[in-house]
């Protein structure tokens, strides 16, 4: 069976997406530049576990002062999500967004990247503005979720 890590690697450099390997670790990172703004994501290799995980970070995080709503906003886009998950740290405030996929057995191919890849950045990029209008003008996470859909 093929590295995870090497898949992932070809997937990038087909897609040609120029990363950054992140050293001592079967993970790289990436700039990506949506519709309503531009973030980090991290692509990690798990190969023990056979398993690929892609991360989003939002480009601005929780403050001690909108702590509380950005978590309700996190609970309330998850609670119907059905490929990943919103994810905040408690420590330091950042937000991000998590798909992954377990291939045991298997190898992970080109469309099966392409749909934890893609999938993640458009959800990041669709739900940016509701995580902006929380964290930067103290909306209300449900009216802030209602505004972002209208977003084109």
């Amino acid at each position: 069976m093929k590295e995870i890590f090497k898949s992932v690697a070809v997937f990038f450099e087909k897609e040609s997406w120029p990363t950054n390997r992140i050293e001592g670790e079967t993970a790289c990172s990436m700039r990506f530049k949506g519709r309503h703004g531009e973030w980090t994501c991290v692509a990690q290799a798990y190969e023990e576990d056979r398993t690929f995980v892609f991360y989003s970070s939002c480009p601005v995080k929780a403050s001690a002062e909108t702590f509380p709503a950005v978590c309700e906003l996190v609970s309330r886009l998850n609670y119907s999500m059905l490929c990943g998950n919103f994810e905040i740290g408690y420590l330091d405030g950042d937000i991000r967004f998590r798909t992954s996929i377990e291939m045991p057995g298997h190898d992970l191919e080109h469309l099966m990247i392409d749909r934890v890849v893609y999938n993640n950045v458009a959800t990041m990029d669709m739900y940016l503005p509701a995580i902006l209008d929380v964290v930067e003008n103290a909306a209300r996470p449900i009216d802030a979720i209602s505004n972002a859909l209208l977003v084109p």
